[in-house]
């Protein structure tokens, strides 16, 4: 493939990556994304929730429309204002949420999208241009193509990961539980025992999930291995889930 082609593949994968990522661990809905982008850009429309729901589901293999991007921007850079900000910041800027029907809960539970360089700032439309079109690569991204089958492999990759540690460290299910709940960079108790569930329990984690947990599991593994900051990420953990898919790439 050439370079130029293979950039452009490499940002439309990023598309429904950056929105399983964001959906998932915002606990937003496609209607609630749009809305939020609305009250960010001052007029509504700005983000067609159908629109998020075919390109999160890799149904639209376009990419990212300027006005879409933009729109994405302006949700990203809203809920910033009211996490970094606060809330009166972001009234002061933007005007009440509430007058777009958004709950103030929403945007505490949402999340932003950072710039890798600068974890302190969000990212904003040139960042995301930059993205989508394959020039900007987000570490806490999986942009390869998953298929529900690889989905299933991976699942049970990652329990068998998460128990390899487990057996090495000689600890008991409790204590493995513990560390586990202790070294996995999230407070949602949902997804602790979500987590806990696939290594304890059999169950398996989604395609969507899976996409949307890649950097915190590596984070989590990395940390209970005892490796360097920044030795282990979203990359390695991927070529560990699925060995042949990552020897034919």
């Amino acid at each position: 493939m050439r370079p130029a082609t293979e950039r452009r593949e490499r940002g439309i994968a990023q598309v429904p990556a950056l929105l399983n990522h964001w959906l998932a661990r915002s606990g937003l809905s496609h209607e609630q994304l749009a809305t939020i982008a609305g009250w960010g850009q001052g007029e509504p429309g700005a983000l067609d929730p159908s629109w998020v729901s075919r390109a999160k589901n890799r149904h639209y293999v376009k990419g990212a429309s300027w006005k879409n991007t933009d729109a994405l921007a302006a949700a990203n850079e809203a809920i910033w204002l009211w996490k970094v900000q606060g809330p009166d910041a972001a009234r002061e800027k933007l005007g009440p949420q509430s007058s777009w029907g958004i709950k103030a809960e929403w945007l505490d539970a949402a999340e932003w999208l950072p710039v890798p360089e600068h974890p302190d700032q969000p990212l904003r439309f040139s960042e995301l241009a930059s993205v989508f079109a394959g020039h900007l690569q987000l570490p806490y991204l999986a942009t390869a193509l998953m298929t529900p089958s690889d989905a299933r492999k991976a699942s049970d990759r990652l329990a068998e990961l998460l128990n390899d540690v487990a057996v090495q460290r000689g600890w008991s299910p409790r204590e493995a539980k513990a560390e586990v709940r202790k070294a996995y960079p999230t407070t949602d108790a949902a997804r602790h025992r979500r987590l806990l569930a696939v290594m304890f329990d059999d169950e398996q984690l989604s395609r969507e999930e899976l996409e949307s947990e890649l950097h915190a599991v590596a984070e989590l593994l990395r940390v209970l291995r005892g490796l360097k900051p920044g030795s282990y990420g979203p990359a390695e953990l991927r070529a560990e889930l699925l060995p042949e898919s990552h020897r034919q790439a």
